[in-house]
C-alpha cells in the first residue's frame, strides 16, 4: 500500500495469477480502467452493471452467458461443493440430477 497526495493506492493479488489495481482518490470522484483487450465488452457490460447498481439503477442482465451455460455452472458450482464437503459421486448425482426436469412426454424406457 503507498499513500501521497493523490490518494491510496493498492495492488491486490487475486490469487489466479491475476492482480487488481485500486487507488481510493482524496478529492476525486471513483473512476474505471478497462484494458481494451478481448474480454473488454464483457468488462464494459460489468461496469455497465455496476453503475446502475451504485446509482440503484435497474441492473441490466449479464449477457456473457446464456440461461442454460448459467444453469449449467450452478451445478458444477454444487457438485465442486459437495466434493469438498465429502459428499460421494453418489451423493452429487442425485442432489443434480434431482434439479434437472425432464421435458413432458419424454421417456427414457425406450418407448
Amino acid at each position: 500500500m503507498q499513500i501521497d497526495l493523490e490518494g491510496v493506492h493498492s495492488l491486490l493479488d487475486l490469487g489466479n495469477g491475476e492482480r487488481l489495481q485500486v487507488l481510493a482518490a482524496v478529492a476525486a470522484p471513483a473512476a474505471a480502467v478497462i484494458p481494451l483487450d478481448r474480454d473488454g465488452f464483457g468488462r464494459l457490460e460489468a461496469l455497465h452493471r455496476l453503475l446502475s447498481a451504485i446509482h440503484r439503477r435497474a441492473i441490466p442482465p449479464d449477457t456473457r452467458l446464456t440461461p442454460q451455460q448459467r444453469a449449467r455452472a450452478k451445478r458444477m458450482l454444487r457438485a465442486v461443493d459437495g466434493f469438498r464437503d465429502g459428499a460421494t459421486q453418489q451423493e452429487i448425482a442425485q442432489i443434480v440430477a434431482r434439479r434437472l426436469r425432464c421435458p413432458v412426454g419424454v421417456n427414457f424406457d425406450g418407448r
